[in-house]
């Protein structure tokens, strides 16, 4: 990882609104230390509150920088909790760019939001996160009690957007919310889920028993009490 007293220094950059210092910084940094998801972040934070000078090739580029950084990420893991607040900022750096790239397309607007959302549940202090979804009057979408991911079914079935998931989605939604019981579940899961999560991503077999023993009938019995 690059020194720390370096990252402390673009940290402190970004703090003072300082984006071309912290541009630079972030480039030497990657320059020393290819490797540092760190830095990479940093930069996408950077380039990404000087971007009202740009056009939405520079949005796109952020993007591409912002994937390269996770996947530094998902193989340098640090711990929990730093992961998490790194992986909060990922996800307002898409967030944001997408939200700027509703102005040349309409349809990024909704993913901006999404990804905003997703980086409370990472990083729920996010002050630019909350800042802007308070402002647009999209918060109350991102409240703990109704998440808008499965984590561990996304991680058994491989896509959030499976049809097992969507149905657990509606489960979530349409039953544990309706209970204070279920909503209590619904924290617990949350809190444990995203670790237990990225810990199953290299698990096949773990998985798969999850998948067969438990997860996959709860979605039957949900599916069919829907049917009736």
């Amino acid at each position: 990882m690059a020194s720390s007293e370096l990252i402390v220094t673009i940290g402190e950059a970004l703090d003072e609104k300082n984006w071309i210092l912290a541009e630079s910084l972030a480039l030497e940094a990657i320059k020393n230390q290819p490797e540092d998801y760190v830095p990479r972040i940093y930069l996408s934070l950077a380039r990404l509150f000087m971007a009202g000078r740009a056009e939405k090739d520079f949005y796109l580029s952020i993007l591409t920088d912002i994937d390269h950084a996770e996947k530094l990420l998902n193989n340098n893991p640090l711990e929990e909790k730093v992961d998490a607040r790194y992986k909060g900022e990922i996800e307002f750096v898409r967030g944001a760019c997408y939200l700027a790239l509703s102005d040349w397309d309409r349809s990024n607007e909704e993913k901006g939001f999404q990804h905003l959302q997703k980086a409370l549940e990472f990083y729920p202090e996010h002050p630019f996160a909350l800042k802007i979804l308070t402002e647009s009057g999209q918060l109350k979408h991102a409240q703990p009690e109704k998440k808008s991911g499965c984590f561990i079914a996304t991680a058994v079935y491989g896509s959030d957007s499976s049809p097992e998931v969507l149905i657990l989605q509606g489960f979530r939604d349409d039953v544990l919310t309706k209970s204070r019981l279920g909503k209590i579940l619904i924290k617990v899961y949350y809190s444990f889920s995203p670790s237990l999560s990225r810990w199953l991503k290299d698990k096949f077999l773990i998985r798969h028993i999850l998948k067969v023993l438990c997860i996959d009938p709860l979605v039957r019995r949900y599916d069919s009490h829907k049917v009736e």
